[in-house]
């Protein structure tokens, strides 16, 4: 158990405190670019010396660029930190704005790295491949991360608040999960139950949950009973939902000692929709079954 702390300090505080001071440095770089573009200028206006707005445009380009990375690095810290507490509505509902404000810093970062390789190809050109190679990993580091995030900000903008704070409070369960702390784990996942209570998942994660950590079968039956309800009503209309349910129901089934039941359960949840956990999940179980079968034979 120390262990596993140990790292999940690891990936989460120590990245965090990394961004704080990536964003630190960024920012740093940035307001040094400014005051020395002004100097810059004190010292062609001293000279006589003109300085055009091309001239212009490309120092201060630069100096927003390292800015808008700075902003990045702090919204990308802050982001991590909400991740972690999204069971909480406030937090939840900024993680939403939080995810929106990156998308567009990671886009006008990119902007800017454009506008800087433009520059550098037209006024720098005897340097330009030098230029370009310390540029392209930063840029296709940029593309990588608005891809991402695109993703990112599709789930949070089509999904509902419930299903935001109910997938953090999932995520809560399974870090007391992690910690052996079971009856916290039970009460985060039936909170999220609560919060999103039309989720099939949810209920057979709970049910689930309850089966083997728990040993309580009435616990377990009660709660897929209500995935169950929630099936028969309809208000599963895709097979993702049904899949699911007929999953966690197998796998329930095989810990009882039902296993051609569990089995059968768990073959109908592939062939509905297919999924490499579920299909290596089903081809362990279907060996441990057909090996338990030839020790009674033998």
């Amino acid at each position: 158990m120390r262990k596993s702390r140990w790292l999940s300090w690891l990936s989460n505080d120590l990245l965090d405190y990394l961004l704080i001071i990536l964003s630190a440095l960024f920012l740093l770089g940035g307001v040094v670019l400014f005051i020395r573009t002004f100097h810059l200028y004190e010292q062609a206006k001293v000279r006589h010396l003109t300085t055009g707005p091309s001239w212009w445009f490309e120092k201060i380009s630069e100096a927003v660029g390292l800015l808008t990375l700075a902003l990045w690095s702090a919204l990308s810290s802050y982001k991590d930190w909400l991740r972690r507490h999204l069971e909480i509505v406030t937090y939840a509902v900024w993680m939403k704005k939080v995810v929106f404000a990156l998308w567009w810093a990671v886009v006008f970062a990119l902007a800017m790295s454009a506008v800087r390789i433009f520059f550098i190809f037209n006024h720098y050109s005897d340097k330009f491949v030098f230029h370009l190679v310390t540029m392209l990993p930063l840029s296709f580091w940029l593309v990588y991360e608005l891809m991402t995030l695109r993703a990112e900000r599709r789930y949070y903008h089509k999904q509902p608040l419930c299903n935001i704070v109910a997938a953090g409070l999932l995520e809560r369960g399974n870090e007391f999960l992690n910690a052996h702390d079971f009856d916290k784990a039970h009460d985060a996942f039936l909170k999220a139950c609560e919060t999103a209570p039309e989720g099939i998942f949810l209920w057979c994660q709970l049910a689930h949950f309850c089966e083997l950590f728990r040993n309580n079968t009435t616990e377990t039956d009660k709660y897929m009973a209500k995935a169950e309800e929630l099936i028969s009503a309809e208000k599963a209309n895709s097979d993702s939902d049904k899949a699911c349910y007929f999953n966690f129901l197998g796998m329930i089934l095989y810990e009882r000692g039902e296993y051609e039941k569990g089995l059968e359960y768990m073959k109908q949840s592939i062939d509905l929709r297919p999924n490499p956990g579920r299909i290596k999940s089903y081809e362990e179980k279907l060996s441990e079954f057909k090996a338990k079968q030839q020790n009674t034979q033998t």
